[in-house]
């Protein structure tokens, strides 16, 4: 296997359909893989970390694994990190039939650059991924220290369990919701498809999400211009390709909630809502959540994912439950040693609440 590592975005070698092409054929295929997602967070924050994506080219040529890192310091410590992982709910090695050796691969390359690192911390890689084994597998071999946590993603499964949707839909709650805006004006729900209305839409949402944390007493993540630019990169490349669902709610022809999320693959993923704090006490959002599960079922998805995170209201209207693995790999180090104290204090904490 030919292991070529880029450290410029400019020498990548990778066209965005070989891209595209080898993650539609990878173990773990999701939205925050493809070439459109890692070039938009790439523009907008990859100034701020290095570039470390390594390829795997098979003994005849062909593309074998892309593996989409970057070296990351933060408070001293020198990271090696999946591109954008704190913005994509799923992260992994996106390779064809060849993942095992892929991996064996990029371990190579991240043994033979030991010097520049301290950790190797890959976030949200799915439980169905053979990425966490092998890895420690690997780095058990060659003499390295791991760490694992995870996380719930849960998820309202529709295919074979369309009951369980219905169920869901016919909720006493949703529909008062519903009923008291069809009763009191004219409620209209669409999906914003032109790009030009889409990003002057953009506004509006971010102005919704603004307020409603201010409400709640903290910061919107759209305080911060990078991410409205990050947001706006997402409507250009992916709005076109039918990736990108930006679904509005309106009432009396005004927007009163918002949801930008995704449509990939046979899966509608929940991300970001937002809702105008003047209709809070009638919860738009709840009504938005409805139609988006209407919306799913209509179009034969098979699942309504609601990603990481375990907010409360996601067990209502969700029927199982997967898991992403966070792994930490560390040679001899004290980054090591203070991460184990930190990870037992932490398990501790977690038990002594339940």
């Amino acid at each position: 296997m030919d292991i070529r590592v880029a450290t410029r975005i400019e020498d990548i070698g990778i066209s965005p359909e070989e891209w595209n092409r080898l993650l539609s054929g990878s173990e773990t295929n999701t939205v925050f893989q493809t070439y459109e997602w890692f070039r938009s967070w790439w523009d907008v924050f990859g100034k701020e970390n290095r570039l470390f994506l390594v390829s795997v080219f098979a003994p005849q040529g062909d593309l074998a694994g892309i593996v989409p890192l970057m070296l990351s310091s933060r408070s001293g410590r020198r990271t090696v990190r999946f591109i954008g992982d704190e913005k994509a709910d799923y992260c992994d090695i996106i390779s064809g039939p060849e993942k095992r050796k892929t991996i064996e691969c990029v371990v190579e390359a991240l043994i033979l650059n030991k010097d520049e690192w301290d950790c190797i911390s890959l976030r949200n890689i799915p439980e169905d991924s053979i990425t966490c084994a092998e890895l420690k597998r690997i780095s058990q071999k060659a003499d390295m220290r791991t760490i694992t946590s995870q996380i719930s993603c849960p998820t309202l499964l529709i295919a074979g369990r369309k009951e369980d949707a219905g169920r869901i839909l016919g909720k006493k709650t949703l529909r008062r919701r519903f009923n008291y805006f069809k009763k009191c004006g004219e409620l209209a729900f669409r999906h914003i498809r032109d790009e030009d209305e889409a990003l002057r839409r953009l506004e509006t949402f971010f102005e919704q999400h603004i307020k409603r944390r201010q409400l709640a007493g903290d910061k919107s993540l759209f305080s911060d211009p990078r991410n409205r630019e990050f947001y706006a990169r997402l409507t250009r490349g992916l709005l076109g390709k039918g990736w990108l669902l930006f679904s509005a709610l309106e009432f009396n022809g005004s927007p009163i909630a918002f949801h930008f999320g995704f449509d990939y693959g046979s899966r509608v993923l929940w991300y970001k809502p937002s809702f105008d704090i003047e209709f809070s006490r009638r919860s738009p959002g709840q009504v938005m959540l409805m139609h988006l599960i209407n919306y799913a079922i209509e179009n034969g998805r098979a699942e309504l994912d609601f990603t990481i995170g375990n907010e409360p209201f996601k067990s209502q209207f969700t029927n199982h439950v997967r898991m992403n693995t966070q792994l930490n790999l560390y040679r001899k180090n004290p980054a090591y040693l203070i991460d184990l104290s930190k990870h037992y204090i932490l398990k501790s904490v977690k038990k002594t609440r339940k």
